[in-house]
């Protein structure tokens, strides 16, 4: 650590090694079903039901990294690149810990997600670097659990909090205030400790919400099963085939 720099301390457990497979007995997986991409440094990260891959865009080679190698667990939900200081490829599971690869190691490790009371997450789903803010965010079918990069402490929204969803899906940011798709109870907006849903109730387009990304102006795309929506200064216009847009689909499951 530089010293200008200040230290973090996010919590890393050290992998034991791995002992050898017995004599005649070989490992099998299958990463084609793929769960989440990340490109780095001209690298793509894929988080796979039966491991993790690391595909190099260049020479066109590919490893697959499986529980023999390090990681929690073989299914991997989604994957991201953080810096926490070090560059780290973070893959989410069905566990309430998370495998980290630190590349300029070459090894991989465990984040458990431990809150102040001892509790930890499960089934995680998606997960969000917010660099900027020094935190990461994991949603899982619990709520959405913050990682705070300088105090290494692990924060839980769900629905004793206020956040009643039961699936999230995506996760984005705007400033400091973090929007989660929810699926069928469509979308939250979390700013602080205020929790705003976004649905028919509050005037929001009534339905599920697959998925949301912020643009660069700031403004929100929401994919519907019926179309999309797009919200901007507390306006909203939505998009479908049964519109003026006439857009040629109906179901939106993902949006970048």
């Amino acid at each position: 650590t530089r010293p200008s720099e200040t230290p973090t301390a996010t919590p890393v457990m050290t992998l034991q090694a791995t002992p050898r497979l017995p004599s005649g007995w070989t490992l099998f997986s299958n990463a084609d079903f793929v769960q989440g991409i990340v490109v780095h440094e001209n690298t793509l990260w894929a988080a796979t039901l039966g491991g993790v891959v690391r595909w190099n865009l260049e020479t066109e080679t590919a490893k697959i990294f499986s529980t023999r190698d390090g990681l929690v667990e073989i299914q991997g939900n989604d994957v991201v690149v953080c810096s926490m200081p070090d560059a780290q490829i973070l893959v989410g599971h069905e566990t309430g810990i998370l495998s980290a690869y630190n590349l300029s190691l070459g090894k991989w490790s465990r984040i458990p997600i431990t809150f102040d009371d001892g509790s930890t997450l499960k089934s995680v789903q998606t997960l969000f670097c917010d660099q900027k803010n020094n935190r990461l965010l994991v949603g899982s079918t619990e709520g959405l659990a913050i990682l705070d990069f300088l105090s290494g402490r692990w924060r839980l929204i769900g629905r004793a909090q206020g956040l009643p969803a039961e699936n999230i899906l995506s996760i984005d940011v705007v400033g400091q205030t973090i929007w989660v798709a929810a699926g069928n109870q469509s979308a939250f907006m979390i700013m602080g400790s205020t929790i705003f849903p976004f649905n028919g109730a509050s005037g929001f387009p009534s339905g599920a919400v697959n998925d949301l990304s912020v643009a660069s102006d700031l403004s929100i795309w929401f994919g519907y099963p019926t179309g999309l929506v797009h919200y901007r200064d507390k306006k909203w216009n939505s998009y479908g085939g049964q519109t003026a847009a006439g857009i040629p689909f109906i179901s939106v499951d993902h949006v970048e």
